[in-house]
């Protein structure tokens, strides 16, 4: 029985370092917790559910830890896997228009619709962005190019104009007094 014992003991301490129990590090276990947070603000508080699930969700399942030693291809490395499923989505682009287009469906217009001048505010923000990133390239922050290495040649040819057209509005003073700049005659030179 002393054999069976110690036999048994020896495999279960094999399996416990192949678990992600057994090679979590406190970063994993902090992450987890604040993504269970989440989900409890979520569902029990009703505290923007439709943001902090999915948010909560993903930090449970970037936070999964196992051990790349062992040799064993776990979640998204693994092909055929959920998580190699739900990380084509990541790599392929499909969840950023997925959720906005969720979120801008069930989006409740009764504040706008009762208040027009809330567009505004909206207006504003959209300009606020636009200003913020024209701003940074004015400032030195590089420029890349909008045109990826796999592009169509007719599309090559129209991303090619669109980045043109943004480096001329970059280079162009915003405000050159004088002729045609529209500003008034008694504020030229």
């Amino acid at each position: 029985m002393g054999e069976f014992i110690t036999f048994l003991g020896n495999n279960l301490a094999d399996f416990w370092t192949y678990t992600g129990f057994a090679n979590a590090t406190g970063g994993h276990l902090v992450m987890i917790l604040v993504g269970l947070f989440f989900i409890y603000l979520a569902v029990a508080k009703e505290f923007e559910p439709m943001l902090l699930i999915p948010i909560g969700f993903g930090m449970l399942i970037g936070n999964i830890p196992f051990n790349m030693e062992a040799g064993l291809k776990v979640g998204i490395y693994e092909e055929g896997s959920v998580l190699n499923i739900l990380y084509q989505g990541v790599t392929s682009g499909w969840y950023p228009p997925l959720i906005f287009l969720g979120i801008g469906a069930m989006t409740d217009f009764s504040a706008l619709i009762s208040n027009p001048k809330l567009m505004l505010v909206g207006a504003a923000a959209q300009f606020g962005i636009f200003g913020a990133y024209m701003t940074a390239l004015a400032i030195g922050f590089v420029r890349i190019s909008l045109k990826p290495a796999d592009c169509k040649p007719g599309h090559a040819e129209l991303l090619d104009r669109l980045d043109h057209l943004i480096a001329s509005l970059l280079m162009r003073p915003v405000l050159s007094p004088g002729r045609g700049s529209g500003m008034p005659p008694k504020y030229r030179r």
